[in-house]
């Protein structure tokens, strides 16, 4: 999931910033349904772990632990991601735009920032 957000390697020129803002509440959202059903399922999911009860609790809480867990660190990690994809959606904007207030074409801009090379272009508009 994150090589995609991150962009290890560049991605397609429609995959920009908005486009992975979305990507990971779709994924968060889906992370969601799953925690909720470990969390509020009254069987088991798994029948291979029904007698394996270890550390003193039941395969049902042992699952309950699990959805919550995933439900806390879900919730953390979406929070922080969100939060810099939309710091970066603005100043990939405020970018774009100063770029096509010098006069550079507007389909140049928007590559530039989309693959951080906005900055090289600025002046030389």
């Amino acid at each position: 999931m994150w090589a995609a957000v991150v962009e290890v390697l560049p991605g397609p020129e429609w995959f920009g910033t908005g486009a992975k803002f979305g990507y990971v509440l779709a994924v968060r959202l889906i992370e969601t349904v799953l925690g909720n059903v470990f969390i509020w399922s009254g069987t088991v999911i798994y029948p291979f772990y029904e007698d394996r009860g270890r550390w003193g609790i039941s395969a049902l809480e042992d699952q309950g632990w699990a959805g919550t867990i995933m439900m806390v660190e879900g919730s953390l990690v979406t929070i922080g991601a969100l939060a810099w994809l939309f710091l970066k959606l603005a100043a990939e904007g405020e970018l774009r735009q100063r770029l096509l207030e010098e006069g550079v074409d507007p389909r140049t801009a928007r590559r530039a920032v989309r693959y951080g090379r906005g900055k090289e272009l600025e002046g030389a508009g």
